[in-house]
């Protein structure tokens, strides 16, 4: 009778650490994934940013800034927000962003619009 007991005990026990080793794989595959996501999002903007037209050679390290023209087109400028509003007395132009460029070829923001 007590080797029953001893043989259900174990059996219990295997099943509550069989049960926590697998909800630990789950959380670690959900975060995988998780993490998965944001690479292939901050790839395809990456893409879409290197396909910004601009009339200069980007180098990696520097920040360039994004703006946007009235008909809806971008352009990436070496000149910030404050310079350019400073310099052309409000710029018909809206900030979109600055971007620095990563030694990998992807973009980091630097600065968000103010809202």
């Amino acid at each position: 009778m007590a080797t029953a007991r001893l043989t259900a005990e174990a059996d219990d026990a295997l099943s509550i650490q069989a049960a926590g080793k697998l909800r630990l794989l789950a959380e670690q595959r959900e975060a995988l994934q998780e993490q998965a996501r944001q690479i292939l999002l901050q790839i395809e903007q990456s893409r879409e940013l290197h396909r910004v037209p601009c009339a200069f050679r980007k180098i990696p390290g520097h920040a360039y800034h994004l703006y946007r023209r009235s008909d809806g087109g971008t352009f990436f400028s070496m000149i910030a927000a404050a310079e350019w509003n400073a310099a052309a007395g409000q710029s018909s132009f809206r900030f979109s962003g600055s971007y620095r460029l990563e030694a990998d070829q992807t973009w980091g923001v630097s600065r968000r619009p103010r809202k």
